[in-house]
């Protein structure tokens, strides 16, 4: 069973945008998939204790997120 503590964040990955899901706070988060879009992302959960980031291949446009993270 996962802590409340602990949080894992599933990224839909496409061109243009960044879909994220955080759990277990079941909130949805949506970026531009830009540098400025990615770092916005990293500030939404950069205080959240993050178990795992899991994010789809999607024809390299998920590297640059991977990257940063």
């Amino acid at each position: 069973m996962m802590s409340t503590s602990t949080f894992v964040v599933g990224v839909d990955v496409s061109k243009k945008t960044l879909d994220a899901h955080l759990l277990p706070e079941g909130r949805g988060l949506h970026f531009t998939n830009n540098p400025a879009g990615r770092q916005a992302l990293l500030q939404a959960v950069s205080s959240k204790k993050l178990q795992c980031v899991a994010m789809e291949a999607t024809g390299g446009y998920e590297r640059a997120l991977a990257v940063e993270l």
